[in-house]
């Protein structure tokens, strides 16, 4: 083998065993990635029943869409109101 095959061969070992050892999790120790992602339970083992507040959306929101349906209903009635048919 020439040398340049070795050292590709050798650098592909090093990654593989750097992915395995980077992305690996254990069965019974879990990802420490996943169980900092799960909610917190209480004392008694229960989920929290509180709502969370993401101020995705705010809170008039739902009255501003309807004002802009009743708003495009309106210049659609007005444009399109006098056509025939």
């Amino acid at each position: 083998m020439t040398s340049k095959k070795v050292n590709f061969s050798i650098k592909l070992m090093i990654y593989s065993f750097f992915c395995l050892f980077i992305f690996s999790c254990t069965p019974k120790a879990g990802c420490p990635a996943s169980e900092n992602a799960t909610v917190k339970v209480n004392r008694k083992g229960e989920l929290p029943t509180k709502r969370g507040n993401s101020n995705l959306f705010s809170p008039n929101g739902s009255v501003k869409v309807k004002k802009a349906q009743k708003a495009r209903k309106q210049q659609r009635k007005k444009i399109y109101g006098n056509r025939k048919s």
